[in-house]
């Protein structure tokens, strides 16, 4: 079918946005597409759907990649949180710590007690983001 008439049957004013072609089983492919590249004399593009889920790959590709640059710039930005607040908090318990290290704590236990409280901080940040995204992808 000449491109004019498949405007005209699709109802379509001066184009068709795609047009699939549907070939009996044994037909070589390249020469079926050079044959419609030639009817359609450089008014449109012809392409194989392996061309085509070729070209749709590798947009996702690259989305793909945006993402993954988005969530390592929020892991980056989690990790300043977290390390800001613990910041915070030594500061804010320094008399805290000295009565604690002065009733024979270890340096070694105030250390675990603040790295439990930045395990904890992360894992609850870590299930708000899941909860949150996992949210967005069902409404969106």
């Amino acid at each position: 079918m000449e491109i004019d008439m498949a405007n005209a049957l699709l109802g379509v004013k001066g184009k068709a946005s795609r047009i699939d072609l549907t070939l009996q089983p044994g037909v070589d492919r390249s020469k079926a597409k050079l044959a419609v590249a030639e009817v359609l004399n450089k008014r449109a593009e012809v392409h194989t759907p392996e061309e085509q889920n070729q070209m749709v790959q590798s947009v996702f590709a690259g989305m793909q990649t945006g993402f993954s640059l988005c969530g390592l710039a929020a892991l980056v930005v989690g990790l300043f949180l977290v390390y800001n607040s613990l910041a915070v908090s030594v500061a804010e318990r320094r008399h805290e710590i000295g009565v604690i290290l002065s009733l024979g704590a270890t340096r070694g236990q105030i250390q675990m007690l603040f790295a439990g409280e930045a395990a904890f901080l992360g894992v609850i940040g870590s299930l708000l983001e899941s909860r949150w995204a996992s949210a967005w992808r069902i409404s969106a």
